[in-house]
């Protein structure tokens, strides 16, 4: 039996997870790469095509150790999700819901591929973010496989609707001659 406040209390913490993982992507993670492009064109040491462009190395290139290991904390995030949501209803609009987590894990997964890899070689960066492309794909898994079972019934009723949607149908429809 699910406690009366739960739902509500889960969705809070499936927003706060998912804002929080998005937020920390996008400053900390994608942040230092155009924080270094920038560098790079502003000083002339980007380096050239053969190099590897911006995500290449050269001997002034990158200016700083973009620290991929950080791709790892909102990958821990979604996998969080995809595991804390699967009993969840998440269909509600407009705060984020399944389709949501799903889609951002995948962005971030095709957004981690060039982050992760980047300034391979360059000398002390080590590009221990690059393993963090299987925990983003292993939470995109998840949260679509989860989404597909609850489609085609294959999860309790409980898991597909809020309560709210089965207290709805489950009242008798008024007559028509009152």
């Amino acid at each position: 039996m699910v406690k009366p406040g739960w739902p509500n209390k889960a969705h809070r913490i499936s927003d706060l997870v998912f804002f929080g993982s998005v937020v920390f992507f996008v400053i900390v993670c994608m942040g230092p790469a155009l924080v270094i492009a920038v560098l790079g064109l502003t000083t002339g040491s980007t380096p050239t095509e053969e190099q590897g462009g911006f995500f290449g190395w050269s001997a002034k290139y990158p200016a700083f150790n973009p620290q991929s290991w950080t791709l790892f904390v909102p990958a821990i995030g979604l996998l969080f999700l995809s595991i804390f949501t699967i009993p969840l209803p998440l269909r509600r609009f407009p705060k984020p819901g399944r389709a949501t987590f799903a889609w951002f894990a995948f962005v971030a997964f095709l957004f981690s591929i060039p982050l992760g890899t980047a300034y391979f070689g360059a000398p002390g960066i080590h590009n221990e973010g690059t393993l963090a492309l299987f925990v983003y794909l292993a939470a995109w898994v998840l949260l679509v496989v989860r989404d597909i079972l609850g489609w085609v019934h294959l999860v309790p009723r409980a898991w597909r609707e809020s309560p709210t949607a089965r207290s709805r149908r489950a009242r008798k429809p008024a007559s028509a001659d009152a």
